[in-house]
């Protein structure tokens, strides 16, 4: 990162400092809008994992790293190195959650910014 930009951001984060209570409630909402994309991981460690990832993603971290969140967590670095990274997991069932029961109308759909590539 330059120095100019180092001076910006601090400048932009000084100005938007918000108390961690405001989103205390966006939290709560954030994990029951993920049960079902948890639920479409093939894997039981990649639903746990999922949760843990997220937790740090939405922590303080100034690094949001697999090694800074595993830290956080308090879990190995290597697994959630392996959640994200070299896990084998599939995108399909996680967009068919996203999109739902409009998965089947989409796929047909003409527009290329509608239609859903599988």
């Amino acid at each position: 990162m330059t120095r100019a930009w180092a001076q910006r951001q601090a400048e932009l984060l000084h100005d938007c400092i918000v108390s961690p209570d405001v989103f205390a409630s966006m939290v709560d909402r954030l994990y029951d809008f993920v049960v079902p994309y948890q639920h479409a991981l093939e894997t039981e460690a990649g639903k746990r994992h999922m949760h843990l990832y997220l937790v740090g993603l939405l922590s303080h971290l100034d690094r949001k790293n697999s090694e800074m969140i595993a830290a956080f967590v308090d879990v190995e670095r290597l697994v959630l190195q392996a959640f994200i990274g070299t896990a084998p997991w599939d995108h399909r069932p996680l967009l068919t959650v996203l999109v739902g029961p409009h998965s089947t109308e989409l796929r047909g759909s003409a527009h290329p910014r509608w239609s859903i590539a599988t």
